[in-house]
């Protein structure tokens, strides 16, 4: 589902903000 792969998205953005 396009909500799903959108939301894997953020994770990753979410992931690489947090390993500063």
């Amino acid at each position: 589902m396009k909500t799903a792969k959108n939301r894997e998205r953020i994770v990753k953005l979410l992931k690489k903000l947090q390993e500063k």
